[in-house]
């Protein structure tokens, strides 16, 4: 078995994989605790050595070995839900995740009766996506192809981040960065419009001009 890397200290190829008679590595680095949602079901698991943090492990099954494992990289930004390393068993591919207590995903904000965003709010959580996204674009050299509200969360602090990074990078999934840009102008639609029905090509229309809009107002240089 491939040796594992300490939390506080990933390397860009967290990827260990078993032979069918060695124990699982995430029952041997982990322990799995409790089944949660954030932007999707996953453990709560705590390291089994001293000084790991409390991670979110999503379990992905497969008949075969997915050959985009080779893709899988760690991925931290203050946008994103940081992917901190993986493991592949031959039977599953396991992805760790940095865990946001009471966070909740867009969508539970959008359907809150109570809640009414304004401009301002709308306008933050746009910036937030459209920096995640760029740390995607530029950094990791992917596409999200999963903007919408039950991928991003909004956390106790306040922050906004995209959750599921890992399954942008192993599935086949769309390839087009200005998809991407364009999901958000729909997103915020949504937010801001929750009865609005997108599919109408004029919104879809808007939708694409707002996304774009939004991205050419993106500084140059964002900050990481």
């Amino acid at each position: 078995m491939t040796q594992l890397e300490d939390l506080n200290n990933p390397s860009p190829t967290a990827i260990a994989e078993n032979n069918s008679d060695a124990p699982n590595p995430e029952r041997q680095k982990y322990s799995m605790n409790w089944e949660v949602d954030q932007a999707g079901c996953g453990w709560l698991s705590l390291g089994n050595y001293f000084g790991y943090s409390t991670v979110l492990i999503k379990i992905k099954t497969a008949n075969k070995k997915p050959t985009s494992l080779f893709k899988l990289q760690v991925a931290f930004h203050k946008n994103l839900v940081g992917l901190v390393e993986a493991f592949y068993d031959g039977k599953a591919t396991y992805l760790v995740y940095n865990y946001h207590g009471f966070a909740v995903n867009l969508s539970q904000v959008g359907s809150t009766p109570a809640v009414q965003l304004s401009e301002t709010d709308l306008a933050s959580i746009c910036r937030s996506v459209l920096r995640g996204l760029e740390y995607i674009h530029e950094q990791l050299q992917i596409v999200h192809g999963r903007v919408d509200c039950a991928n991003i969360i909004l956390c106790s602090d306040g922050a906004i981040k995209l959750a599921n990074i890992g399954d942008s990078m192993i599935d086949d999934g769309p390839t087009s960065m200005d998809l991407d840009r364009e999901k958000v102008g729909l997103l915020l639609l949504r937010l801001g419009d929750p009865q609005r029905s997108l599919n109408k090509p004029e919104n879809q229309a808007r939708a694409q001009q707002t996304g774009f809009m939004y991205w050419g107002l993106l500084p140059q240089e964002t900050e990481r």
